[in-house]
C-alpha cells in the first residue's frame, strides 16, 4: 500500500509500506502537526516534559546495562529540529535519545525510559541515553544545564542502579559528548548523591 502524508512543513515521499507500519507514519505526521500548532504538553511532577507519546515509535528493552551521555554537536538543537533530522532524514523509527536537555536547563523526555533506541551502535538494546544541546568540543557547559543533567543521571542511576554511566567516545570514534564536557564530574557526583541517599534510606 502507498501514503503520501504532507503537512505544513514537512513532506514524507510517497513509498510503499505494509499496513503495519502505515499507523507508525500517521503518528509521526500527527507528531509533526502537534508541534507545527504549537501544542506543549504539562511538565510531569519530576519537572521533565513529555514527548514521548509523539516521539517513540520503539520495543520496550529486556535490560539495562549502561547510562549514556551524548551531545547534539551543535550550537542550538531544539527538539522539532533534532526529531526531525532523525525520523525523516535518517529514517529511523524514533527520534534516538530518550532526553534532551536544552541549554536554559529544560529536560525534555523524548523516549519512554524503558524503551530502545538509536543512539549507540551495539548499544540501543541495553541502554538510556541523555543528550546535551549544545557543542561541548568548543563550548562550556552553563551550571544550569550541569545542574539538569546531574538530577536527571541521578534519577536514572536510581532507577537502573547496575548501569554503568557511560559516554559515546567510550564506544565509537567520536568525541561526543565534547572534548570538555565534564562527564566524569557529573558521574562521580551522579554517584555520590546515589550513595548518600542509600544511606538515608
Amino acid at each position: 500500500m502507498s501514503v503520501l502524508i504532507t503537512t505544513a512543513n514537512y513532506k514524507v515521499k510517497k513509498t510503499d509500506y505494509s499496513n503495519s507500519e502505515i499507523s507508525a507514519v500517521l503518528s509521526k505526521t500527527d507528531f509533526v502537526n502537534r508541534f507545527a500548532k504549537k501544542i506543549i504538553l504539562k511538565q510531569t511532577a519530576d519537572g521533565i516534559i513529555d514527548y514521548s507519546q509523539f516521539l517513540d515509535f520503539n520495543k520496550p528493552r529486556k535490560k539495562t546495562d549502561f547510562i549514556f551521555l551524548h551531545h547534539t554537536a551543535t550550537e542550538t538543537a531544539q527538539l522539532k529540529a533534532v526529531a526531525n533530522y532523525h525520523m525523516y532524514h535518517r529514517h529511523w523509527k524514533s527520534i534516538a535519545y530518550h532526553y534532551l536537555i536544552l541549554k536554559n536547563g529544560k529536560t525534555i523526555r523524548c523516549l519512554k525510559p524503558e524503551s530502545t533506541s538509536a543512539h549507540a551502535v551495539g548499544f540501543n538494546s541495553n541502554s538510556v541515553s541523555i543528550c546535551f544541546e549544545g557543542n561541548f568540543d568548543v563550548d562550556t557547559i552553563s551550571q544550569t544545564q550541569y545542574n539538569s543533567g546531574l538530577k536527571l543521571l541521578f534519577a536514572l542511576h536510581t532507577k537502573y542502579p547496575d548501569a554503568k554511566i557511560t559516554t559515546h567516545s567510550e564506544h565509537a570514534n567520536k568525541t561526543c559528548p565534547g572534548l570538555i564536557f565534564p562527564d566524569e564530574k557529573m558521574e562521580r557526583e551522579a554517584l555520590d548523591f546515589h550513595f548518600l541517599n542509600l544511606i538515608k534510606k
